[in-house]
């Protein structure tokens, strides 16, 4: 046989082995969050300080549906984020029984940035957040966002996930957005025991498509956090242009 054959052929197994053991890893991170978030077993620590903590807990603590107390330029880190860098990509059409959930989006907060190169996904998160991502065969199969456990009590989590668009059922989604770029399928948010989830559907115009969700404890902090998270779904974006 080949030596370069063979050479070829452990390289691609390690490859998949690796994407394997990825996938595996992130797969029971975000279950280990979900049981989090149920239990509640993370326990904030005592070393940090409350200053820090305060400042990081503006996401929950902060009333981000009355945005009339909100100032439009804030410093953090030094920079002045302005919320008109992230006005674009509003849909301009829904159809349904809700009203666009766009219109109240804020990115006020959503100062850091995440980017990939596989499929050139972009989205905005919270300042003080973290993510794990995961690629399978050097592509991007998904991504989670969290908040830092010694803060949030328990965190809260966003997941970005590719999916395959032959899985798509528009029938089992009650109200659509679109912009000149994608589609978005969503319902109304959903609670089980305590948890509440808000998922999002992307339809794109290339092989992939993604799914997009969030998961909190608690029907105040969620709500309170909804508008981030509609500016994060705001703030996503792939393909060759920049934000």
């Amino acid at each position: 046989m080949d030596l370069g054959k063979i050479i070829f052929n452990i390289h691609e197994e390690d490859d998949f082995l690796l994407g394997f053991g990825i996938s595996v890893g992130v797969h029971l991170l975000l279950l280990f969050l979900a049981i989090a978030l149920r239990s509640g077993i993370f326990i904030s620590s005592n070393s940090v300080q409350k200053s820090m903590a305060t400042k990081m807990r503006f996401l929950f603590e902060n009333n981000f549906s009355n945005s009339s107390n909100i100032n439009p330029g804030i410093i953090e880190g030094n920079k002045l984020l302005q919320k008109s860098e992230t006005s674009a990509a509003t849909p301009v059409s829904v159809t349904g029984g809700l009203s666009s959930p766009f219109a109240n989006a804020d990115t006020t907060f959503l100062s850091q940035y995440y980017s990939e190169t596989s499929l050139n996904v972009r989205l905005k998160f919270p300042v003080g957040w973290t993510y794990i991502d995961q690629n399978v065969k050097k592509k991007l199969d998904g991504v989670t966002f969290y908040g830092d456990p010694q803060i949030f009590n328990p965190p809260p989590y966003v997941h970005l996930e590719v999916v395959e668009k032959y899985l798509f059922n528009p029938s089992r989604y009650s109200e659509k957005a679109q912009n000149s770029n994608y589609e978005y399928y969503f319902n109304a948010p959903e609670e089980l025991e305590g948890i509440f989830s808000q998922i999002i559907y992307i339809k794109t115009d290339i092989d992939e498509d993604f799914i997009i969700k969030l998961i909190v404890k608690g029907k105040e902090p969620f709500y309170r956090f909804l508008p981030s998270f509609w500016g994060i779904v705001q703030s996503f974006d792939f393909g060759s242009s920049i934000f």
